[in-house]
């Protein structure tokens, strides 16, 4: 019971400092002050200088691969001579020989990599200059390059504003270049927002409301919220579903099993979202992007009757769901 109980403690004590830790990460990669600005800037501009590294200047991906992989591949040498000349080296009280070269070899990539195997047993193997200064160094110097390259790649979208322009006027950029859903129709309607904004125009179209589908068998298509992203919001949601293997049609085209789910606002009945995992679903997830982006109610798409025998009419089958009126589930 002990055991538990301190596992548990160990794992709340995780997710409360992750909260902290996560705001404070996002601070340094915006390049914001922190708390420990006063303390730690002063000591970035003089690695800064002793490296000859201009703090403001910009890397390409080819400059910067190559610090990363040479970083890495001296941390590696390093720590492989380190092993493999331990026996004449200090730090080694218990006298300790030199690890063999292949081993010296494994367990340097392996904690250059961070995957941190060992094939020995620590404490009987190597010295304590080639625990303190080799892995124990390398724990910590392997995971920040992996959060550095982390940093890179984020840094890799543009940052844009609400509409689309960049950090330089009268630029713009969209699609995969911003990161989010990175969907040919998503860009498409983003490049159509920024036509209509130089313009001088409204946007006509409702980016708020992008699906996106996976064409497999059945197909997956999804717009809007889940349950669960409504519950991260405070969002009062209900939701409801169809089976389609209650759906004719799908049974006259032999189809798999699959559903519909929607979501919709437990006070207004606007529809927030819906997930779709059926034939033809990423035909029909059209039905709930138009209503998510008129901020139609599930009442309201309710009213239109839908043709018998077809994929849609679970469509109809889900929305009675929300009111517990369903008649073939």
């Amino acid at each position: 019971m002990g055991t538990v109980v301190q596992y548990v403690g160990y794992l709340a004590i995780l997710v409360l400092l992750g909260i902290p830790l996560g705001a404070y990460i996002k601070k340094v990669m915006d390049g914001e002050k922190t708390f420990l600005s006063r303390i730690l800037t002063p000591c970035e501009n003089l690695v800064y200088k002793a490296m000859h590294v201009k703090k403001d200047e910009q890397m390409n991906w080819k400059k910067y691969l190559l610090s990363v992989l040479l970083f890495n591949g001296i941390g590696l040498v390093f720590l492989f001579l380190l092993q493999l000349l331990q026996g004449v080296l200090p730090g080694n009280p218990q006298g300790l020989p030199g690890i063999k070269w292949d081993l010296s070899f494994n367990t340097a990539v392996s904690f250059v990599t961070n995957t941190n195997w060992q094939a020995y047993s620590g404490e009987s193997t190597l010295s304590y200059l080639s625990q303190a200064l080799g892995l124990t160094v390398q724990n910590f110097v392997s995971a920040a390059t992996g959060i550095a390259v982390l940093f890179a790649l984020i840094r890799g979208f543009i940052r844009v504003n609400e509409r689309f322009e960049t950090s330089l006027p009268g630029v713009y950029a969209i699609g995969d270049a911003i990161g989010g859903m990175m969907l040919a129709h998503a860009a498409s309607a983003q490049g159509l927002s920024v036509v209509h904004a130089l313009a001088g125009e409204e946007a006509p179209l409702c980016l708020d409301a992008i699906p996106a589908c996976v064409y497999v068998s059945p197909e997956i298509a999804c717009v809007g919220l889940t349950q669960a992203d409504c519950q991260q919001r405070g969002i009062e949601a209900k939701v409801g579903k169809a089976l389609m293997g209650a759906n004719g049609r799908t049974l006259i085209a032999g189809g798999q099993r699959g559903f519909i789910k929607v979501v919709a606002d437990a006070q207004d009945g606007r529809v927030l979202g819906a997930q779709l995992m059926c034939e033809r679903a990423t035909d029909m997830i059209d039905s709930f992007t138009v209503a998510i982006a008129n901020g139609l109610t599930a009442a309201q798409l309710m009213r239109a009757v839908r043709p018998h025998p077809t994929f849609l009419e679970a469509v109809g089958e889900a929305l009675d769901a929300l009111e517990g009126r369903a008649i073939h589930s």
